[in-house]
């Protein structure tokens, strides 16, 4: 077998989970007909899993493989914009009436970082 990679169980988690983020938006976005109370729930376990996918990559590049500068603010950004993403279906689900620019601020946050 080839050379041992080092932190593999770790890289496959990350992707994994990121992976699953990607599929949990597709279906949200896929699947705008449904009913409300379940698009949300799609929307904030998609959010969930966004957020759990780069706070372990902001712990990778913080603690088990140190990045640069630039790679730790990108990193940060992409966290911030998946909290931002949190925004809208709970503030549809508290008052009915959701915030709809964290949409915007999230996405833009992701795409800098």
């Amino acid at each position: 077998m080839g050379p041992s990679i080092p932190h593999r169980f770790e890289m496959f988690h990350v992707s994994l989970i990121l992976f699953l983020a990607s599929l949990a938006w597709l279906t949200c976005f896929t699947f705008q007909q449904a009913p409300p109370a379940l698009l949300n729930a799609g929307f904030v376990i998609a959010s969930t899993l966004l957020l759990h996918g780069f706070l372990l990559h902001l712990h990778w590049a913080f603690i088990v493989n140190p990045e640069p500068t630039f790679g730790k603010l990108a990193i940060v950004l992409k966290v911030v914009g998946s909290l931002l993403f949190f925004l809208r279906p709970l503030t549809l689900l508290a008052n009915g009436n959701p915030w709809t620019w964290s949409d915007l601020a999230g996405i833009s946050c992701l795409h800098v970082g």
